[in-house]
């Protein structure tokens, strides 16, 4: 016999939305939104069969509703994600 009185709440945490653009000819500025404080930003070199990402390094700054890295782009490529 099912409860009349049950509830059920669904919490749904917003997409980690990365944004990345040049903000000078050598830098990358990576941003997320504050929200997401309990992600790590992460890196991949180049895509492989393994695959292994690794924590950015850089200090992150909160810069309005952002989070905020700035890096150099001395590298042919990089790649970011946000892992919880």
């Amino acid at each position: 016999m099912a409860d009349a009185n049950a509830a059920t709440a669904t919490f749904v945490q917003p997409l980690p939305l990365l944004s990345i653009r040049r903000s000078q000819a050598d830098r990358v500025r990576v941003s997320w939104p504050v929200a997401l404080s309990n992600f790590t930003l992460q890196y991949l070199p180049a895509f492989s069969m393994t695959n292994y990402w690794s924590n950015v390094t850089t200090t992150v700054s909160p810069v309005g509703e952002e989070n905020v890295v700035t890096e150099t782009n001395a590298q042919p490529a990089r790649f970011y994600r946000l892992q919880q």
